[in-house]
């Protein structure tokens, strides 16, 4: 059964933003970065990714996790319903 999934990550050096972005993309994966979730005090930048998979939760995790580990690190990662990607959402918009 195919299943919404999301990850959140975080990517450790703005630098590589565009090719760890490229990567999801090629995998699949829809990709947003969330303007408001820049860490002013460091070089952290925070993304969104989702893509429709058959993969368990467990199985996505580790899969992103792959994916992203030269980069960064996954900070929350599964099943997405519509509300809470909406929750996801509103936080990136201060609301």
């Amino acid at each position: 059964m195919l299943n919404r999934m999301t990850a959140e990550l975080i990517i450790d050096n703005p630098n590589d933003l565009n090719e760890v972005t490229a990567l999801l993309i090629e995998e699949g994966f829809d990709v947003e970065f969330l303007d408001d979730w820049i860490d002013d005090k460091g070089k952290v930048i925070w993304l969104l990714a989702d893509v429709v998979t058959e993969l368990s939760q467990s199985e996505f995790f580790d899969w992103v996790g792959g994916i992203v580990a030269p980069f960064g690190d996954v900070v929350e990662a599964g099943l997405c319903s519509p509300e809470q990607h909406r929750t996801w959402r509103k936080k990136d918009l201060g609301r």
